[in-house]
């Protein structure tokens, strides 16, 4: 049974076409630029979006840039 999804958002030089950035860590960016809490803009990325419609919404956030969405 899965009850957690793990997501590593990050800067890198393999993302150099986007920016620099992960397409989900630009995402994030953009909704909390926006106004959004920490877990609105997770939600609101392409792999939050997919969590939220298996169920998922909880989070626990180990720092700044670490985010545990479960059930």
């Amino acid at each position: 049974m899965l009850d957690g999804v793990i997501g590593w958002w990050k800067k890198a030089t393999m993302y150099e076409d986007y920016g620099g950035q992960s397409i989900n860590l630009i995402q994030f960016w953009e909704a909390k630029a926006s106004g959004k809490s920490i877990e609105e803009a997770a939600l609101s990325t392409f792999t939050g979006s997919r969590m939220k419609a298996k169920g998922f919404g909880k989070f626990t956030i180990w720092s700044n840039k670490r985010i545990l969405c479960r059930l």
